[in-house]
This record gives structure tokens, C-alpha cells and sequence, in this order.
């Protein structure tokens, strides 16, 4: 059954209380034998549907139960229209490439030369982990997306990132913190689009399965590198920088925010300030030359990183690793 991906539950995944009241730095690296859970709770593409404003509708309990029907009517909608391009990605293993780039790249000087892979196939399995006191107490908690908007003018490859601190409470229950979160963002844009989301999705489905999985392809990666770039010495330095009127230019089409990185096809920009900022990427959407995800299996088996992989119903225990 199709899955109403606009929904996230990783939202709610760590119970959070509040950011942590520090300033916007994190030591460097992250941590040696640095924990990282790889929260793999997508299993199909998506798409992101905007809630409405209550209030558009005249606010109250009349005005909310008008907008609830009327966000139903606009998710169903786009699940309904996201079928053709799902058809053309159904064998597409977006959490396998995802993850096979991560392991690739990851281990870096700003984040951890010694990261410990902790896999979760599920966010309900993450929850229970966390719940089961199985979940280390400091980690660096890394949640892919890959998702079309309900206009669908624009496929997006998302990377969230998050150093979650855990303490238990004298209830037994756990307390987490976040004391860091970004996203980075990888964004195709349609070369023409239509004010009929049906006809965009034509405009998607023309590219067809090969020339789509070669974009999220690139999109992935992309978002695994300003990852690592921005944990870099340099990425570092440039987490106050931060002009609202700031915009790239990419194609004759103008993208918000400071330049971070640019080719004639593509541009990076950080928007934002302090715990809002983010990194975004832009590309126009176009046929790219089919490409291997990140490293082949036996790179990935030499870097001799340590993994757990966690299944859905009953996660297996872990030994946390000692916190730096």
C-alpha cells in the first residue's frame, strides 16, 4: 500500500525537549568511535504536501476541521499523482545507495576517522532502541529523504543531521537533547513547469526511470558532500556568515543565499543564521549520465568501519560506544 511519505514521524523520533542552550560550535572532529545512527525510515519516494493555515479558514474549531478536509483532499491528490513516476523508481534502492555513500565519505577529519555505523531500518525501530536504553549516549543521528512537492516542480534529495545527547531521567525514561541540527539539500528544478501538478508530472515521468535514478543518484551525493564539507575546517568557518539578501544566479533562475561552491551546472548555498541555517544545492533537471553510487563494495569493506544494522520489529542490541 502507498505510504503517505508527506507524513514524518521522525519528527517526534527522540522525544526532544529543546535544543541545547550552547553556542553554535562542536568539537573537531565530532568524536573518535563517533556513533552514527542512520535512520533509514523511507522506503518509497515522496511527497511533501505544506500544511494550510488554520486561520486562512477563519480560524476556530469550524475553521481547523474545514482545513484538515481540505489537507486530506490535497495529500491524496498528490499521492494519487505520484504514482506514474513511483512506477519508474520501484526497484530504485535509494536507503542502499544512500548508505553505501555515507560510508564512503563519512569518516573525515571534521566529523569522526573512526565512525560506528549503527543502521535502523525504521524510525519506530530507532524509538524502541532509544526506549530500550540500546542507543549510545551521544550520537550523530543522520536521516535521508527523497521526495517530489505537491506542485511537483521540484524533486529534492534531503539529508538531516543531528548530534543528540541522552540522559536518563529518574523515571527510567530517556532524556535527548539536541545540541546540533542542519539539513542539506539537494534540489532538481523541472526546466519549464505548468501551474497543473499533473502535467509536471509528465514532465518527470518524460525523463524516464534510468535518467530520474541518475539525478537522485547525484542528489544523494551531493548531500553527503556538503555534509562533509560542512564539518570541514573550512565549512566551519563559514557557519556565521549569513546575508539575507544574499541570492545565486544558476541558469537565469536566482536561488537564495550565500555561494558556497558553484559549476556551470549546479551551485551550493547557505542560508539562514545560527541554528536556522542550512545548505542547499540546485540543479535543473536533465538526463545525466548514469553513474555507481560512491565507492564499489570492497573500497567500502577496507575502510573496516564498524557497523550494526537494527531491524524494524525487535532491535537488536548494541553496545553503545564510549563517549568521547
Amino acid at each position: 500500500m502507498f505510504r503517505r511519505a508527506c507524513v514524518s514521524i521522525f519528527a517526534a523520533l527522540f522525544a526532544v525537549s529543546a535544543y541545547a542552550a550552547k553556542p553554535l560550535t562542536q568539537p573537531m572532529p565530532l568524536g573518535e568511535n563517533l556513533a552514527v545512527e542512520v535512520v533509514l525510515n523511507q522506503q518509497e519516494v515522496g511527497v511533501d504536501v505544506s500544511a494550510t493555515n488554520a486561520m486562512a479558514a477563519g480560524g476556530g474549531l469550524l475553521g481547523a476541521l474545514i482545513v484538515a478536509g481540505v489537507d486530506n483532499a490535497r495529500t491524496k491528490n498528490a499521492e494519487e499523482r505520484i504514482v506514474p513516476i513511483r512506477d519508474l523508481l520501484i526497484a530504485y534502492k535509494f536507503n542502499d545507495a544512500f548508505e553505501r555513500e555515507l560510508r564512503a565519505k563519512l569518516p573525515s577529519d571534521g566529523i569522526s576517522t573512526t565512525p560506528v555505523f549503527v543502521v535502523q531500518n525504521t524510525s519506530l525501530a530507532a524509538i524502541d532502541a532509544q526506549n530500550n536504553h540500546q542507543s549510545a549516549s551521544r550520537a550523530f543521528v543522520l536521516t535521508p529523504r527523497y521526495a517530489f512537492d505537491n506542485r511537483f516542480d521540484q524533486m529534492t534529495v534531503r539529508l538531516t543531521a543531528q548530534m543528540v545527547e541522552r540522559q536518563p531521567k529518574g523515571n527510567g525514561k530517556i532524556k535527548a537533547v539536541i545540541g546540533f541540527s542542519r539539513t542539506y539539500t539537494f534540489q532538481f528544478s523541472l526546466p519549464e513547469t505548468s501551474d497543473k501538478p499533473e502535467e509536471n508530472v509528465e514532465g518527470w515521468t518524460a525523463f524516464g526511470g534510468d535518467a530520474l535514478v541518475a539525478m537522485l543518484d547525484e542528489g544523494l551525493r551531493q548531500s553527503v558532500d556538503m555534509l562533509v564539507f560542512d564539518f570541514s575546517a573550512e565549512g566551519r568557518a563559514q557557519w556565521e556568515n549569513y546575508d539575507r539578501k544574499a541570492s545565486v544566479r544558476l541558469a537565469g533562475r536566482s536561488y537564495p543565499g550565500l555561494k558556497v561552491r558553484e559549476t556551470p551546472d549546479w551551485v551550493w548555498t547557505r542560508v539562514g543564521k545560527g541554528w536556522m541555517q542550512a545548505m542547499n544545492g540546485h540543479r535543473i533537471a536533465a538526463a545525466l549520465p548514469a553513474s555507481p553510487v560512491a565507492a564499489p563494495a570492497a573500497a567500502v569493506e577496507a575502510a573496516a568501519v564498524e557497523t550494526t544494522t537494527v531491524e524494524a520489529a525487535v532491535p537488536a542490541k548494541t553496545e553503545a560506544p564510549a563517549t568521547p
